[in-house]
């Protein structure tokens, strides 16, 4: 059968109250089929919005692809985020943002050394 276990992998973590991205340890479970993170852990306001949007986008510097994973939450009744704000004055988004790096073999991995500015780059777009 499938065993699940959990772990933590390391994410670019956007909080809405905050003045600055940090990295954070995700709760993972992982098993054979793949990796999914504990969002329900990370994301707070259940009852305003319980959805998560996500996607996948590629950033390409150097001459290298590299694939984040980002999972949001965006809803009227939710705080302006802090971060997005100082970034873009004109652009309101309400709510928490995530972004994970997608391994080789696009799975969840851990964010390597250089992946914040790109992560950033990636959630301004």
């Amino acid at each position: 059968g499938l065993q699940d276990t959990v772990g933590k992998l390391h994410g670019r973590y956007y909080n809405m109250s905050s003045r600055r991205p940090v990295l954070k340890a995700i709760h993972t479970q992982m098993n054979s089929t793949g990796r999914a993170p504990r969002l329900d852990i990370v994301f707070a306001q259940h009852k305003i919005q319980p959805y998560i949007h996500d996607a996948i986008v590629s950033v390409v510097h150097r001459n290298a692809t590299t694939h984040f994973h980002i999972f949001v939450k965006n809803h009227c009744q939710l705080r302006p985020n802090k971060i997005i704000q100082r970034w873009s004055p004109a652009r309101t988004w309400r709510g928490d943002i995530l972004v994970m790096r997608k391994g080789v073999s696009h799975d969840l991995v851990n964010l390597h050394g250089g992946d914040g500015a790109l992560a950033d780059f990636a959630v301004k777009k």
